[in-house]
């Protein structure tokens, strides 16, 4: 169960960046690119449940005694991710651009040796001209809003004769 979690971390993260691989593509108005990175998160999840056996280790068909020996089951490693692929144009005669589960695994290469660093097309964190926000101010006492509901005198100055 723990080699499990653990896998379904790195799956996670890896989603994560198809994520915002996806994002970063919506925001630079090149929807054929969101939507590929759309199906590439969509297959790799469908490949890590299915290499992972998830149905199993959920018992959604009833307790599996398998899941409570010592051993367990043995569990596969993760399908590599999918390859960055743009897409191809499409002219207006041009059928839509359709990714299947073939393709997809036709394209799959292997693991890099080391972590991948981050895209250098991702926007930074913060931008640096931005300055820092403000702290919040303390959260003021509803006393304050009392003294606007009363009525207020008006009062003249009338200096001493």
């Amino acid at each position: 169960m723990k080699a499990a979690v653990t896998q379904l971390r790195s799956a996670g993260e890896r989603l994560g960046k198809y994520e915002i691989e996806k994002r970063h593509a919506i925001e630079s108005e090149n929807y054929d690119r969101a939507k590929v990175k759309k199906e590439q998160a969509e297959e790799y999840r469908e490949a890590v449940y299915t290499t992972l056996n998830i149905d199993d280790l959920l018992e959604r068909k009833g307790k599996l005694d398998k899941n409570d020996l010592p051993g367990g089951s043995t569990l596969q490693t993760l399908p590599p991710p999918l390859t960055p692929q743009e897409p191809p144009t499409t002219t207006p005669h041009s059928p839509p651009l359709q990714i299947t589960v073939a393709a997809a695994v036709a394209t799959v290469a292997p693991p890099p040796p080391h972590p991948p660093s981050i895209p250098s097309f991702l926007p930074p964190a913060r931008y640096p001209n931005t300055p820092p926000k403000p702290p919040p101010s303390p959260p003021r006492s509803p006393s304050h809003l009392r003294s606007a509901l009363r009525p207020h005198h008006c009062l003249t100055y009338v200096p001493d004769p």
